[in-house]
C-alpha cells in the first residue's frame, strides 16, 4: 500500500470486487476490453455470458470436446473466444431454464431447438437454444431474442468499504440493517436495491412489502393472511432480504431471522426501539445533497 501510494500520489483504499465488476470498470475507464480471437484467456461461464450480453452479442456459444470447454460470442463489432473454467456446466444449468443437457442427451447428432430464459441477475433474457451433441462433443448455441423481464438496476454505487463491512456482518447470520428516512423517495427506492449493491446482481434476494409493489424488483406481498408465504421465505434461505412494512407488524421479528442480512425501510428513527430484541442492530445513514452526491455511514445501534 505504501508503494502504491508513493507511485500514484493517491490515498489507497482496500476493497473487494467480483471479476466481472473489475472488468466493467476497466472497460469504462480504458475503453473496449473485449478479448480478441487467439488470445489465451480463461474465464468463468457466468462472467463470459455477462460480457457477451453487455457487448450486445447476437450469438453465444459453448463448444465441448472431451474435458475441455470453450466459449465464444459474436456481436456487431467483434467475435470473442475464451477457455472456460471447470464448473461451466453447473453454471449453465443454473442460469438457463430449461436446462440444455436433456436436449444434449436426446440429440445424438440431430439438432435440438427450444426457447429458454437466460438469467443474468438484473435481466431475464429470452433466448433460442440450439444443441447438437455426439459421442465426441457438443455445441450449445444461445441466440438472444428479446428481454423478457427487466428488473430494476442499481442506480447508485455503494462505497467498497461499506459494502465489505456489510458482507462481513452478513456472515454473522443476524444483521438487521435499517435505513432511516424511509419517507424520502430516494431511501424508499434505495432499500430494495441494497442486496444487489452489496452482493452483486446475482444475489438471491427478495423484497417484502405489504404496501405497493416495487417495479422491476422480485417483490413478495406480505398480506394479513400470509403466514404461508412467511414459511416459504424461511425455507428458501435467501441470501438477503429487504422489507418495507409497518414497524409494529407482529411478523417482523420472524422475517428478520429469515436471511443472514435484512435491509429495513425505517420511517422514523425512534421506530427501531419498537422491535425489541433481536430487533435492528445496525443503522445505515445515506444522505444526498442537491447534486446527488451521496454520503454513507454505518453505525451500530446502542441499546
Amino acid at each position: 500500500l505504501e508503494d502504491l501510494h508513493a507511485r500514484t500520489g493517491l490515498d489507497i483504499e482496500m476493497a473487494l470486487a467480483s471479476a466481472s465488476r473489475i472488468r466493467e470498470l476497466i472497460r469504462a475507464i480504458y475503453g473496449d476490453g473485449a478479448v480478441r480471437p487467439g488470445e489465451a484467456v480463461i474465464t468463468s461461464l457466468i462472467d463470459f455470458v455477462a460480457e457477451a450480453l453487455d457487448a450486445g452479442a447476437n450469438r453465444i456459444g459453448v463448444s465441448v470436446r472431451g474435458a475441455h470447454a470453450n466459449a465464444w460470442y459474436a456481436s456487431k463489432d467483434a467475435r470473442v473466444k475464451a477457455a472456460l473454467l471447470e464448473g461451466w456446466d453447473t453454471a449453465l444449468e443454473d442460469i438457463l431454464d430449461p436446462s440444455p443437457f436433456e436436449a444434449a442427451t436426446r440429440s445424438r447428432g440431430v439438432m435440438q431447438k427450444f426457447d429458454a430464459t437466460l438469467n443474468r441477475g438484473a435481466t431475464d433474457v429470452a433466448v433460442e437454444v440450439q444443441v447438437l451433441s455426439t459421442a465426441s462433443g457438443s455445441e450449445f448455441l444461445l441466440s438472444p431474442t428479446r428481454p423478457s423481464v427487466t428488473r430494476q438496476r442499481a442506480t447508485v454505487a455503494i462505497p467498497p468499504s461499506v459494502a465489505a463491512e456489510l458482507r462481513l456482518l452478513a456472515r454473522s447470520g443476524a444483521a438487521h440493517v435499517a435505513l432511516p428516512g424511509g419517507n424520502d423517495p430516494f431511501i424508499r427506492d434505495l432499500v430494495p436495491q441494497m442486496p444487489g449493491l452489496v452482493f452483486g446482481e446475482t444475489v438471491r434476494a427478495a423484497h417484502l412489502t405489504n404496501r405497493e409493489d416495487v417495479p422491476g424488483m422480485y417483490t413478495l406481498r406480505v398480506t394479513d393472511s400470509s403466514d404461508d408465504i412467511l414459511a416459504a421465505i424461511e425455507s428458501y434461505e435467501f441470501d438477503a432480504l429487504s422489507i418495507a412494512m409497518a414497524i409494529n407488524d407482529s411478523r417482523l421479528p420472524r422475517i428478520l431471522n429469515a436471511a443472514p442480512i435484512v435491509f429495513i425501510n425505517l420511517y422514523n428513527a425512534e421506530d427501531r426501539f419498537a422491535l425489541g430484541d433481536p430487533g435492528i442492530n445496525w443503522l445505515l445513514y445515506v444522505t444526498h445533497d442537491e447534486e446527488d452526491a451521496l454520503a454513507w455511514e454505518l453505525r451500530p445501534v446502542s441499546r
